[in-house]
């Protein structure tokens, strides 16, 4: 028997080997068929959507990834069909993408990147996981990272797209924490002050994507500092930090608005 996080991992697995054709009548929805699938996986595929996914109407839906995988739910009828289309996300950023994209262009901002990601990209080992892609902006410096065993998430839409544009090779998906399905990263970063949008459950999701002995880098605005949402005017309260009421250790250092905690997977 799998537990959650296995079964999540082991499902995203299966839906990754589905030989997916675009819908001729439907050209942003794709599906893979019975026939081109081991029997068996593909039964067990659909079983796990069935099982974990959300009922609507007369079909389940199980997003991740960035996609929605959708099977008929007809009793009478076996599934010969796995359906699926790109997830569409919504994000506070969205409302401000050109603001933002603007000012991440201007001398300080850009400073403050660039100091925080030089002292976290060298810590990067492994398989890696970026979360709050933005605009790319850590990976337009000397530290990059090679895109080779990379996977960026980031929810805002019109972010996502800017960011694959402009690094093109990078695996950046529009998705969520929640449906992200890949697992075992050795590294897991989030820059900018993007941890500061945490909810309990993104920091505990970060905690259970990590591989075991992995490290987490998440960065917080600094209390008294304004985030980008808060500058224009959405969002809820994010979290701040003050770098004296953390323990030492689990501080890497302070740069700009941002401080950088790390969690540690035993």
């Amino acid at each position: 028997m799998y537990n959650e996080i296995q079964t999540h991992r082991e499902l995203g697995r299966l839906l990754r080997l589905g030989n997916y054709q675009a819908a001729e009548k439907a050209p942003a929805h794709e599906y893979t068929v019975k026939h081109d699938w081991d029997v068996w996986r593909f039964e067990e595929a659909v079983q796990m959507i069935k099982d974990h996914g959300t009922l609507e109407g007369t079909r389940f839906v199980y997003p991740a990834n960035g996609f929605e995988y959708v099977v008929e739910d007809i009793p009478t009828h076996k599934t010969y069909v796995i359906k699926r289309h790109k997830k569409e996300y919504s994000s506070v950023y969205s409302d401000f993408v050109r603001q933002y994209l603007h000012a991440m262009d201007c001398t300080g901002p850009k400073k403050t990147a660039r100091e925080e990601a030089s002292n976290v990209l060298p810590q990067v080992q492994g398989r890696t996981l970026e979360v709050g892609v933005g605009s790319g902006q850590s990976l337009a410096h000397q530290w990059s990272l090679s895109p080779m065993g990379y996977t960026g998430v980031e929810v805002c839409p019109e972010l996502a797209h800017y960011a694959k544009t402009r690094h093109r090779g990078y695996h950046i998906i529009n998705c969520s924490l929640e449906h992200l399905t890949e697992y075992g990263f050795k590294t897991i970063f989030a820059l900018g002050g993007t941890a500061s949008y945490f909810t309990d459950n993104d920091t505990q999701r970060v905690f259970d994507l990590l591989a075991p002995g992995g490290t987490a880098y998440l960065s917080y605005y600094l209390v008294g500092r304004t985030g980008w949402a808060e500058m224009f005017g959405h969002g809820a309260p994010l979290k701040k930090i003050d770098p004296r009421k953390v323990l030492e250790e689990s501080l890497l250092g302070v740069w700009g608005d941002y401080a950088v905690l790390t969690i540690k997977k035993p």
